[in-house]
């Protein structure tokens, strides 16, 4: 039994052992990666850098050759402005004393129209209103003919209904006299 204690601790260790290995192997593994990166890292930074100032200079170098540039054309523009301005203002005067010349012309225009359209609307408010005076009375004198003729019917319906009245009455009395005659 005791060697069977032995071998089961032994190979207890062993496992032990292995798994501290296998650990340490791991461990040693991720170390490395990460001082790699960090290493790695360290140099793309520096390079980095070296291309930033490296960039740096030449935007410098452009933006002087690109300012000067501008200032020319700024001078040119200027010029060009101070021509085009007087232009405008000399064509806006133009322009206002057009708009105040069509102006005029188009009120008298409009009022010369609004009189012919003044003597339009006259002559068509009498034509509509001698047709509405016709229409009105054509309507009454239809209402009136309208009444006579529902009269007309009136008076004929309670002449029919009396004479059915009379028809009807006569029979009864007679069936009367030859009932009180049976008795």
């Amino acid at each position: 039994m005791h060697k069977a204690a032995a071998i089961i601790q032994a190979n207890f260790r062993r496992h032990k052992q292995q798994t501290d290995y296998k650990r340490r192997c791991w461990a040693v593994t991720v170390i490395q990666q990460r001082f790699r990166a960090q290493k790695c890292k360290e140099l793309q930074e520096k390079r980095y850098q070296d291309v930033r100032r490296a960039v740096i200079v030449l935007q410098a170098a452009y933006r002087g050759i690109k300012s000067r540039r501008m200032i020319g054309k700024r001078r040119e523009a200027a010029s060009v402005i101070q021509s085009a301005f007087r232009v405008h203002r000399e064509r806006q005067r133009y322009l206002k004393l057009k708009s105040s010349a069509l102006t005029i012309q188009r009120k008298y225009r409009a009022t010369s129209e609004a009189k012919v359209m003044k003597n339009r609307y006259s002559l068509m408010r009498k034509a509509v209103v001698t047709l509405q005076r016709c229409c009105r009375a054509w309507k009454e004198k239809r209402q009136v003919l309208e009444a006579a003729r529902a009269e007309q019917r009136l008076h004929f319906t309670a002449a029919v209904f009396h004479h059915l009245k009379i028809k009807s009455a006569r029979p009864e009395r007679s069936s009367l006299r030859v009932r009180e005659g049976n008795k």
